[in-house]
């Protein structure tokens, strides 16, 4: 797809400038009218990315600075600028005019002072020679007690864990993102440590190796706020069970398709580690307060939609369908997952927080880096940063504040088990993070094309390609889980707590000795998506063997109170809080016992006599069919038969049969067949089945008039008779009259191999 740059005419900035205007009015008018409420003051600024955009094979940080901007400043500085809200909409500010510790404290709901003994540690690209002394004046300003390399509370290593062999000195703006990461979690997490990882340079193998070092070194959490195009490189690094391991999303929209805005090529696709499965990928949102700094809204975050087609990146929070990662069961079973149409693949992200630069962040930053970082006035003082950058800590840090994984393998499991509680994120329904930012794609092509007075350049095949979802909530926010924002943004500590499944116990009813007791969980629950439980473990109280299954039997052998104790585990790995029962077993009273007795007794009664009954009845049937036989038989009783049941075979294998007609008859005409007992006794041998016609001769007789009929028996059959000597076969004689009528007759009759005299 060509990649076009947006960029916006004299009316546009016409626009601009009465927007600073009316801003401006209001605050003036507000105060002649004496209203009661006193607005918040407004400023103006243009953001600028503190890293540059990634080469293949390296990240890139997503650090944005919001630089302000005089109101008296000339059109060409001001150009891009924008107005804001100092303090975002609450009564006090930070230094510069953003967000406070306390703030960002109240909007999410959370104590900054919480569990002990969880590390954060945060890896970057480069050296910053000041960063501890900048996080002295970030404590100092702010009152909290000091965090040093000293007394333990901060830690530097490069990317081997050397405190002395570091990288390079910035020079090319991470600096800028560094301070960021280490003064939000300072800010977020008072009683966490802090571990700042710099590896060598921005290579993705580089920054991977300092993520293995990180948690080599103890850490609980990781953050990691950087990310190039979605590749399966060195993805082992950030699969660390049991580790919690945030990453960015990204500033630059769904698939990245703000990069369009500033005329740069890039695939388009997530980015990682973001979209690897086994982190938390965190996305990013615009943040309004109250006077009192609480929460007034939220919404996805995007200064690069349509309605703001500018070349400045004011950056978008990223995202997308992966292209080569399959999602976790538990977000493909994400109410709302369905409608994101990305079949099985990962969507980024999991979890969102504040990262509009204009609604970003104070740090103090006093590196000033070199002319080779894209904002080379950057550094000095403190400055507003924003950029999923600042979410990817804040979320880090929570789960520090909450106590980190908690044993559970990946953490981000944790997140989509509270998607049934609305308190414990907040919804954020409103926004998009793709290019036409909610809207239809005929709308938004329409328009956009018409702007830049290139009809038809909007069509589906031309343009959009993947920059925008079209009506799924892959971009756009929707009610329960969606792309741009995951399951929310936090409303306190509860949603990274891990919930465990709930064993429930469904007892017998006046269970007694020696009798078999059942029990059941099936009304046990699991409160993950996909999430099914997987085992089951019984305690009885009695000192048996454990039981298992959902719905086993016990029998206890003696009266008493007994506890039953049932635990579980489900598909996850997790397993459910202990859940016990008082089992109240009594013994069974001398008439229970004779009654029970007695039952069975009369059980074993009516089954003897069931049985029975039922073989008379199968009898009875056998005999109706040899009746039935005998009865069919005597119908179909022939004219011609066999005088004599016993057979000589002479030594040459010839058989004489004297064949009958009766003298009714005028003649009997036709065959007299010699088969093996096979069809009729399964038990013959298999070499008497294997010839089971042993031979066959025609007769005519005269009516009232005997024949002999010679059968003559083939070599293998006389072969089989002299080892045998005698053989017990089946003789059928088929015969017609001459009116045409058939008749067949079969007897049993006995072939004896013996010495013969001649005649």
């Amino acid at each position: 797809m060509q990649r076009r740059t947006v960029k916006v005419g004299s009316a546009r900035a016409g626009l601009l400038t009465l927007a600073m205007g009316l801003c401006f009015a209001a605050t003036i008018t507000s105060i002649a009218t004496g209203a009661p409420r006193v607005f918040a003051r407004v400023g103006y600024a243009q953001v600028h990315r503190a890293c540059a955009s990634p080469t293949p094979g390296r990240a890139s940080c997503f650090a944005l600075v919001r630089t302000p901007v005089s109101a008296t400043a000339s059109a060409q500085a001001r150009a891009g600028s924008r107005p804001f809200v100092l303090g975002d909409g609450a009564a006090s500010a930070g230094p510069v005019g953003g967000l406070t510790p306390a703030q960002l404290a109240s909007a999410y709901g959370f104590n900054p002072v919480g569990a002990a003994g969880q590390t954060v540690a945060i890896v970057d690209a480069y050296d910053d020679p000041e960063i501890e002394g900048d996080l002295a004046t970030f404590d100092s300003y702010y009152g909290l007690p000091g965090c040093t390399s000293a007394n333990g509370c901060f830690t530097k290593v490069g990317q081997t864990g050397s405190t002395i062999s570091l990288p390079a000195a910035d020079e090319s703006g991470w600096s800028v993102e560094v301070a960021l990461d280490v003064e939000t979690v300072r800010a977020a997490c008072e009683s966490c440590k802090i571990l700042l990882v710099e590896a060598n340079n921005s290579s993705i193998t580089n920054l991977a190796r300092a993520v293995d070092e990180a948690v080599s070194l103890g850490s609980t959490e990781v953050s990691n706020s950087y990310g190039g195009p979605e590749a399966s490189v060195e993805e082992a690094a950030y699969d660390h069970p049991g580790v919690v391991i945030t990453a960015a999303t990204g500033d630059f929209g769904y698939d990245d398709w703000s990069n369009i805005n500033v005329g740069e090529e890039a695939p388009e696709r997530p980015n990682i580690p973001a979209a690897f499965p086994s982190v938390v990928a965190v996305g990013g949102t615009t943040l309004k307060l109250n006077e009192d700094g609480t929460r007034a809204s939220e919404r996805v975050w995007n200064g690069n939609g349509p309605g703001d087609e500018s070349e400045y990146a004011e950056g978008v929070t990223g995202g997308g369908c992966s292209t080569l990662f399959t999602a976790q069961l538990w977000q493909q079973d994400a109410p709302g997952f369905g409608s994101s149409d990305c079949g099985a693949k990962r969507l980024d992200a999991d979890v969102s927080a504040d990262a509009d630069p204009y609604t970003g962040f104070d740090v103090y930053d006093s590196y000033k880096c070199t002319e080779g970082c894209p904002h080379s006035t950057v550094g000095g003082g403190w400055i507003t940063v924003g950029g999923t950058s600042l979410s990817a800590p804040l979320i880090a840090s929570l789960y520090g504040l909450a106590g980190g994984s908690s044993g559970v393998p990946y953490p981000a499991l944790t997140l989509y088990g509270h998607l049934s509680d609305p308190t414990d994120f907040d919804d954020v329904t409103e926004g998009a993070n793709g290019f036409c930012g909610g809207e239809g794609v005929s709308q938004c092509s329409t328009r956009f094309c018409s702007e830049l007075g290139e009809p038809g350049c909007g069509g589906p095949n031309a343009f959009f390609g993947r920059v925008d979802c079209e009506g799924t909530t892959a971009c756009n926010a929707a009610v329960g889980f969606d792309g741009p924002t995951g399951v929310g943004t936090p409303n306190g500590l509860g949603g990274f707590r891990p919930l465990l499944p709930t064993a429930t116990i469904t007892p017998p009813d006046s269970p007694k000795t020696g009798g078999a007791a059942g029990f059941s969980a099936a009304a046990s629950k699991d409160p993950y998506p996909g999430g099914s439980v997987d085992s089951y473990s019984w305690s009885w109280g009695d000192g048996t063997a454990d039981g298992s299954g959902v719905s086993p039997t016990h029998t206890f052998s003696a009266p008493g109170e007994y506890t039953v104790t049932l635990t579980i585990t489900d598909n996850y790995g997790l397993r459910s809080l202990a859940n016990s029962t008082p089992v109240h077993v009594a013994n069974r009273s001398t008439k229970e016992i004779e009654e029970e007795e007695a039952a069975a007794k009369k059980k074993a009664e009516e089954e003897a006599a069931a049985r029975k009954k039922a073989e008379e009845e199968a009898a009875k049937e056998r005999q109706q069919g040899v009746e039935g036989f005998k009865s069919q038989l005597a119908v179909l009783l022939p004219d011609a038969q066999l005088t004599g049941l016993t057979l000589q075979v002479r030594a040459s294998g010839s058989v004489a049969a004297k064949v009958s007609c009766p003298a009714g008859e005028t003649a009997c005409v036709g065959t007299v067949t010699l088969r093996t007992l096979s069809a009729v006794n399964a038990s013959a041998s298999p070499a008497l089945r294997r010839h089971a016609i042993l031979a066959i001769g025609s007769f005519s007789v005269q009516g009232g008039s005997t024949k002999v009929v010679i059968l003559h028996l083939s070599a293998q059959v006389r072969k089989l008779l002299g080892s045998l000597h005698k053989l017990r076969a089946q003789a059928t004689v088929r015969a017609h009259d001459a009116a045409g009528a058939t008749h067949t007759s079969a007897q049993i009759v006995l072939l004896h191999m013996g010495r013969q005299s001649r005649g």
